[in-house]
């Protein structure tokens, strides 16, 4: 595993480490870059410190590595269709999804499993609510295909005496936990996590 690193790209002291492990989709992402304005301060993410052509192979498992800022979070966005780049191309499959429009965009975003950082739960919905949400939009299960999968998913995070809490009844966690349950609730071809682990026990 100390060996597994594709390549590592500095930028002045900033460095960003993509090392292949495992198992995801087939992605390119050519030189993105998304440009925001905070007040009269131009910011440019994804751009410099974090590499800006990227591949990624099917059944491959990409984590990519950098300081706070560098701009991991927003290359996750462009990828998983959330946010658009102002420049580059976002490969999917062969299809460039930064030239789709909202209602494609949409169809595709039903299709990446993503782990937020900040959970992005829906306050008032239990867990087993929570998963189930993206199935319903899916349109794709029976309600009780839907049932039987968000009972499974809970247990195999371990939150099967959790199903009916609402996230302020759960700890930060659980909600991570919940938020990971989530994201495979439709069984997506694309896993986008951004720190999926960060607020859980090191045994799960």
């Amino acid at each position: 595993m100390g060996k597994s690193n594709l390549f590592s790209i500095r930028s002045q002291s900033t460095a960003a480490e993509v090392s292949s492990m495992n198992s995801i989709s087939r992605v390119a992402a050519r030189d993105p870059m998304q440009r925001k304005c905070a007040g009269m301060q131009r910011v440019t993410s994804a751009e410099g410190s974090l590499p800006k052509n990227l591949e990624i192979k099917e059944n491959e498992f990409v984590a990519i590595v950098g300081s706070s800022g560098s701009g991991k979070t927003t290359l996750l966005n462009l990828i998983g269709g959330l946010d658009s780049p102002t420049s580059g191309k976002i490969i999917y499959f062969g299809h460039d999804i930064s030239k789709l429009d909202e209602d494609e965009k949409t169809l595709f975003r039903r299709r990446v499993g993503y782990i937020f950082q900040d959970f992005n739960l829906h306050p008032v919905l239990t867990s087993m609510q929570n998963v189930e949400l993206p199935m319903i939009y899916a349109e794709e299960f029976s309600k009780e295909e839907r049932n039987d999968r968000c009972q499974l998913l809970l247990r195999q995070v371990g939150l099967e005496k959790r199903l009916h809490h609402i996230p302020a009844e759960l700890s930060s966690g659980e909600k991570q936990r919940v938020g990971i349950a989530r994201a495979l609730a439709n069984k997506p071809r694309l896993i986008l996590a951004d720190q999926p682990t960060g607020n859980t026990s090191p045994r799960v």
